[in-house]
């Protein structure tokens, strides 16, 4: 999540990456709740959130230009 965009190679990783964070950790909170472990489920979801938050930021608030 880090690498391309301080390079700003590929800058285009970034959000798929966050998108793919998103997909395991809604998983992860799934399989959490089903188990009934609240407080695991608490923390991904946690996590979840941030995952998004960096998905949509770098999307469509502050998308990284690429090197020219």
């Amino acid at each position: 999540l880090v690498v391309p965009g301080v390079t700003r190679i590929k800058p285009g990783l970034v959000p798929a990456a966050a998108l793919g964070v998103v997909i395991v950790l809604v998983g992860a909170t799934i399989l959490h709740v089903v188990r009934n472990e609240m407080s695991s489920a608490a923390i991904t979801t946690v996590l979840l959130v941030m995952a998004i938050v960096v998905a949509h930021g770098r999307l469509r608030l502050a998308p990284i230009r690429p090197k020219v």
